[in-house]
């Protein structure tokens, strides 16, 4: 016959009790002979070990002047009903980037161990963090102005890669070409920010929806010092049809 007795050690707090510890922690059990005709005791110290859960960050997106999205994460390795408690943060800032997403004050219970796998925000630049970004404010940010008075609007700068603080030049250039004449422009790789209807025609008085769509390529090699939320694409009209138009339309979202 013996008398078994649990206790927390090397900062577990728990018992003396004679009931098993089920948490995890550190621990040391005591059987002692309750047996008058025998003496004797053992004590072995034994550890509860922490569930481990995987939590992995989902990788998230939103336009620049937008709420930012619920951070959201998939766990594995949870008990039952068991969840976890707190929320992921991220990294501050606002400016178009790439912002860390943190464990933050995510936690499981005493007997869940966490490892983490993190993820990204990504602000993506829109016509208000391009507008932010050249101090325009009032009238001269909106999208029709004409702030440097170079005769190109702040929309039109914004598509085809202009500064609406410095007075700039053409946005189109054209050079001769095997066969044609060769037309280069600058726009913007996210396309969900501006969509751009390249299109030619004999005739420059004819409706738009008359003329002729047109499919550029991506410009190789792409010019040095172009920022980096831009591209340069270009497209080559024939001269053996004669006289010729190339017009494009720019939508900005």
């Amino acid at each position: 016959n013996a008398a078994v007795t649990y206790s927390g050690i090397a900062g577990t707090l728990y018992g003396p009790t004679s009931i098993p510890p089920s948490n995890a922690g550190n621990y040391k059990v005591t059987a002692s002979s309750s047996d008058p005709n025998y003496s004797g005791s053992k004590e072995v110290n034994f550890v509860i070990s922490p569930v481990s859960v995987a939590v992995v960050a989902d990788d998230k997106t939103k336009k620049y002047g937008l709420a930012d999205p619920e951070l959201t994460f998939a766990a594995t390795g949870l008990l039952g009903s068991d969840t976890l408690s707190g929320a992921l943060a991220r990294a501050p800032g606002e400016t178009p980037g790439t912002y860390a997403i943190m464990l933050g004050t995510l936690l499981g219970a005493p007997n869940y161990s966490l490892s983490y796998t993190s993820a990204s925000l990504v602000i993506q630049p829109n016509y208000e963090s391009w507008v932010a970004a050249h101090n325009l404010s009032g009238n001269d940010a909106l999208k029709d102005s004409d702030p440097d008075q170079d005769g190109m609007s702040n929309a039109h700068e914004f598509a085809m890669g202009g500064n609406p603080s410095v007075a700039s030049t053409a946005t189109i250039i054209i050079t001769s070409a095997s066969g044609g004449i060769k037309f280069l422009w600058i726009q913007r790789k996210d396309k969900t920010l501006v969509s751009y209807l390249p299109k030619t025609s004999a005739d420059l008085g004819a409706p738009f929806s008359d003329w002729t769509p047109v499919q550029p390529v991506l410009s190789n090699p792409q010019p040095e010092g172009i920022h980096s939320d831009y591209e340069q694409v270009e497209v080559v009209l024939p001269t053996s049809a004669g006289k010729g138009f190339l017009k494009i339309e720019a939508n900005v979202q």
